[in-house]
């Protein structure tokens, strides 16, 4: 680590790399907690971190939670015990540096790994990178779910919404910025059938997305609000506590990121300390509500597309993989073909 990093960017070591074999390389960035008392007490797991995300959220910890030059301070906030890790494709794999990267290989292979989930990055992240980065860089031993966050944005965030339908939860809670459901039709389809039946193991998730996306597709919109609101629903029939979708004013998909962590960051602060205060489970009771649906009837709902999710009335759910498919085709012709960050 250099000493008199900006922003408190010097707790950070970049130097981990794991090769995956294939044309798989990943880079781990590491940001330390500002706690120095021992190891971590919990861990963001930041996907796709540059080029800005992961400076973001080390940049944004220290310079929220920095002002406690004390622990014993009765106002230092548990975020000072949090770690950050960057888990990211290789900067030799789009030829990164100081002044650019390429931009076109940058997106095949988030379009490759986190779009079209062609690479197994999910189970390197899960069976690879987690215990390494815990055990052998932080020294954290017996981490459960709840002291994890993964954290994902644009194409990135729907590797984090596959993660949530596994059958055994790594993570606890989810911050999903602007995920990009109008080019994964088949990914909406695997959470309703996930969540047919209630999940044993219930995550948080909190998606945020600009205001600008919400907009109808003539005036610049996407329908990323629209699938994304959608998508909630159907989670949250499934057991997973998914918070009301933040939508930030004045945001477009690319202007995204730093709501996005400011927003999250002090979502988990929220989250983790109603864990240590014991308030978690009762909050998860208070909002699951009527006792479950039977799995007729969860069919019955997650088959219908509602007015609040695209505006336009109920719509079968055999016909919204193709309104997907035209929506993402739409884009496609304009947004999509820039940089889908």
């Amino acid at each position: 680590m250099a000493d008199g990093g900006a922003f408190g960017l010097s707790r950070v070591a970049t130097s981990h790399t794991i090769d995956c074999g294939g044309d798989l390389k990943l880079r781990l960035s590491v940001a330390v907690p500002l706690d120095k008392r021992g190891p971590p007490s919990f861990v963001i797991y930041v996907l796709d971190p540059e080029p800005e995300l992961f400076a973001l959220v080390t940049a944004h910890l220290f310079g929220r939670f920095g002002y406690v030059s004390s622990e014993n301070d009765p106002e230092a906030s548990l975020m000072r015990r949090a770690a950050v890790v960057g888990v990211g494709h290789d900067p030799s794999l789009y030829n990164a540096g100081a002044y650019g990267f390429s931009v076109e290989a940058l997106r095949d292979l988030r379009r490759k790994h986190f779009r079209d989930d062609i690479g197994g990055f999910m189970e390197i992240l899960i069976d690879t990178v987690v215990p390494y980065s815990e055990a052998t860089v932080l020294g954290m031993a017996d981490v459960v779910p709840r002291q994890r966050a993964l954290l994902g944005c644009s194409l990135s965030s729907l590797l984090a919404l596959r993660t949530v339908l596994r059958p055994e939860q790594p993570f606890g809670q989810f911050i999903c910025g602007s995920p990009s459901l109008i080019f994964t039709p088949q990914l909406i389809d695997d959470a309703r059938k996930a969540c047919r039946k209630k999940t044993p193991t219930p995550a948080r998730l909190l998606i945020v997305v600009g205001a600008l996306e919400a907009r109808l597709k003539a005036d610049g919109g996407n329908g990323i609000p629209q699938a994304s609101e959608y998508t909630a629903g159907v989670l949250r029939r499934g057991g997973h506590r998914v918070e009301p979708m933040v939508v930030v004013g004045g945001e477009s998909h690319d202007s995204l990121k730093p709501s996005l962590v400011s927003r999250g960051i002090g979502w988990l602060e929220q989250c983790w300390g109603d864990e240590e205060s014991g308030d978690g489970e009762a909050a998860a009771v208070e909002q699951s509500g009527e006792p479950p649906a039977d799995e007729t009837a969860i069919e019955r709902e997650t088959q219908t597309l509602t007015s609040s999710a695209l505006g336009v009335g109920d719509i079968p759910w055999s016909t919204v993989s193709a309104l997907v498919a035209v929506l993402a085709a739409g884009v496609v012709a304009g947004w999509c073909l820039r940089a889908r960050r």
